[in-house]
Formats: C-alpha cells, structure tokens, sequence
C-alpha cells in the first residue's frame, strides 16, 4: 500500500468496516438544543393508523 494513503483507507482495506468504524468516535449528542421528534429517523417504515369511528367504522 502506497504511503500516501490515509490511515483510514488502511484500516479499511485490511479490517474492513469493523475497523474503519473504530477509527471515529461515537458522536455526543446534547439534548438542550433540539425539539420534539428532530431526532427520529423513520425512513421505509410503515405505519398503519386505523381510526374507529363511533358508528362503529374503521
């Protein structure tokens, strides 16, 4: 492997992305500066809301 490379590149190509993900550190999220449901990923996920009227339909 060239010198130049990254150290990054390295680890990635020899551990794969096990090790690639040692080398970041996990992020510290603060709390204080964010609002209800900013922090909620829902992509591809269904949600089946029913509603049941009260005639009795759904």
């Amino acid at each position: 492997m060239d010198a130049a490379a990254q150290r990054t590149t390295k680890v990635y190509k020899r551990e794969g992305l096990k090790g690639l993900l040692r080398c970041y550190p996990a992020q510290i999220r603060d709390k204080s500066g964010q609002h209800a449901l900013e922090g909620v990923n829902a992509d591809c996920h269904k949600f089946d809301v029913f509603v049941l009227w009260p005639n009795g339909k759904i």
